[in-house]
């Protein structure tokens, strides 16, 4: 009996450690899931983020860009030659966007469109290309990021990147490409405007002189008039007003070596910065307006067609 009984309690207990195991293992499955599924909830995170942290680092390359244009160390040295502190001070210290989100060097290419003739809004340009990297979760760009774009014009046609049908599952890389044209563009909507307006105050400045030399003349007496050179233009010992037509009343420019009369012998050299800011606040027009939003400084010529007699024509615009 004991026997037995001894068998069927240790069947029991048999049965007993089958459950047991069984049960183990349910829990061991359970806790792999919630394992498998936070990992995934990590990878998923990690790819929000990398979306998230390479526009916010075109911001960041685009603030860069905007202070130094066309002399930005990402064009000039390149992201891979600059130190721990100038990526720190690219990155504004925001320390979560110094590596991706797996902890990886990003890998950033700029191609400056320097030497290139590219317009837009009547106005020269000179457009970045960057490109943006990240090696995936992987940890290993099956992109080459050494590829064969070796200029602008490369990078904005793609050369070297995979096109979507050459995309397979081990490729987990991103890479995110944009260009500073929309910003070339705006900052030559606001080069336009800064010419119209120095065109008006060109405009106004040279009638405003005119009235001022008509009104002197005509206050003088006919003996004084005539013996004044202000007013008698052709030197005939006679003053008549029309002479007064072919008087220059624009603001006079070092480029112009004619012998064309000026009713303000002033010149201003459109070779020094401190000239053109001395025309801008002539004119009326904040000195800033010597330069525009890119650098580029004022070139002006007060008598394009180099004649002596009306009608003179003046040129302005800005040139790096």
């Amino acid at each position: 009996m004991c026997n037995i009984l001894n068998k069927i309690f240790n069947k029991k207990g048999a049965v007993f450690g089958i459950d047991a195991r069984i049960s183990l293992i349910l829990i061991s499955i359970a806790s792999l899931a919630i394992a498998v599924n936070k990992q995934s909830l990590n990878e998923s995170r990690k790819i929000k983020d990398v979306t998230f942290n390479i526009l916010e680092l075109e911001d960041l390359v685009m603030d860069s860009y905007k202070k130094n244009h066309l002399n930005d160390r990402l064009l000039v040295t390149g992201y891979s030659a600059m130190t721990d502190t100038e990526k720190k001070e690219l990155w504004q210290g925001r320390e979560n966007l110094y590596k991706d989100p797996w902890g990886e060097d990003w890998v950033i290419k700029g191609f400056s469109s320097d030497g290139l003739a590219l317009q837009a809004l009547g106005h020269e340009i000179k457009p970045a290309c960057f490109i943006i990297f990240s090696a995936g979760a992987d940890g290993y760009h099956h992109i080459n990021t050494g590829f064969p774009a070796t200029n602008y014009t490369d990078c904005v046609n793609n050369v070297g990147l995979p096109t979507a049908s050459g995309i397979t599952e081990t490729s987990d890389d991103y890479f995110y490409k944009f260009t500073t044209v929309g910003y070339e563009i705006e900052l030559n909507k606001d080069t336009s405007s800064r010419l119209e307006n120095i065109q008006q105050a060109l405009l106004n400045y040279s009638q405003a002189q005119k009235n001022i030399r008509v009104n002197y003349c005509n206050d003088l007496s006919a003996s004084a008039a005539n013996a004044d050179a202000k007013c008698d233009i052709d030197t005939n010992g006679t003053y008549v007003q029309a002479e007064l037509d072919n008087v220059n009343y624009l603001p006079k420019s070092t480029l112009d070596v004619t012998a064309a009369k000026y009713a303000n012998a002033t010149a201003y050299n459109p070779a020094t910065l401190a000239n053109m800011e001395s025309l801008m606040l002539l004119l009326g027009l904040p000195k800033s307006y010597s330069k525009d939003l890119i650098g580029r400084t004022l070139q002006y010529r007060s008598n394009v067609n180099s004649v002596i007699a009306a009608p003179f024509v003046a040129s302005f615009y800005y040139k790096a």
